[in-house]
C-alpha cells in the first residue's frame, strides 16, 4: 500500500485504521480478525485515544500489535477520558452490543409498526469525561497511553478535539518538543472534527 509522509521520517499508509470502536460497538474477536486483516493488505497507521473502547482500546490494540512494534504507526490522544461509569459498563457491553443490533435487524427488517430506529442513542459522551487541557494532564495522559500500548513512544500525540480556545497552547508545545527529546513521542498536534471533516495540525 501507499505510503505517505504526514511528517518527514514518519511513513503512514494512505489508508489508516481507526480504532474508535473497538472495544466498544465491535468486539474483541472481530476487533482482532479486523486488525490483523488491515496489516496483512498495507495499512500500517492505527489512531487511538485514551477514550476508545470506553478505555479499553489501548490496551487491547497494544496487545495485538505488542510483536510488530517496528512496523506500525501509533497514533493517540489526550483530553478525553473513560470515566467511572465506563468501567461499571465492562461486563455488560456485549449484552449492550447484542441489543443493538438487535434493534438495527429489527429495523432493517420489518418496520411495518412504524419503529423508530434508536440504536444509536446509546450516548457514548455519558461515559467520558473532557480534562483540562493543561501540561501535566497532558504527561500523565501520555503515559498511560504508553503503558496500555505497550509501547515506549508514540508516532503521533494529539489533543483530542478541544471545544474552547487552548490557553496554555505554548506551555503544551513547549512540552511536546521537551517529550520529543526524549523519545516520547515523535510528532505532536491537535485534533478536531466537524460534523464528518477531520482537521489535524501536526508540529
Amino acid at each position: 500500500m501507499k505510503k505517505v509522509e504526514l511528517i518527514k521520517g514518519i511513513k503512514s499508509s494512505v489508508l489508516g485504521f481507526g480504532c474508535a470502536p473497538i472495544m466498544g460497538a465491535v468486539g474483541g474477536k472481530i476487533a482482532k480478525n479486523a486488525i490483523e486483516c488491515a496489516i496483512d493488505n498495507g495499512v500500517n497507521h492505527f489512531d487511538l485515544a485514551r477514550s476508545y473502547g470506553f478505555g479499553e482500546a489501548e490496551k487491547f490494540v497494544g496487545q495485538i500489535l505488542k510483536n510488530k512494534r517496528d512496523k506500525v504507526i501509533l497514533a493517540s490522544k489526550f483530553g478525553i477520558k473513560a470515566n467511572f461509569k465506563a468501567k461499571v459498563l465492562v461486563p455488560f457491553k456485549p449484552l449492550v452490543r447484542e441489543i443493538l443490533e438487535f434493534k438495527k435487524s429489527i429495523y432493517k427488517t420489518d418496520n411495518s409498526l412504524g419503529l423508530k430506529n434508536d440504536s444509536n442513542n446509546f450516548k457514548a459522551d455519558r461515559f467520558h469525561n473532557r480534562i483540562e487541557l493543561n501540561v501535566n494532564e497532558m504527561k500523565i495522559s501520555l503515559e498511560e497511553s504508553l503503558k496500555a500500548l505497550g509501547t515506549d513512544y508514540l508516532d503521533y500525540f494529539f489533543i483530542h478535539e478541544p471545544i474552547d480556545s487552548i490557553h496554555n497552547i505554548d506551555d503544551l508545545i513547549y512540552l511536546s518538543e521537551k517529550l520529543k527529546k526524549e523519545g516520547k513521542i515523535r510528532a505532536f498536534g491537535w485534533h478536531l472534527c466537524k460534523i464528518r471533516d477531520v482537521y489535524m495540525n501536526l508540529i
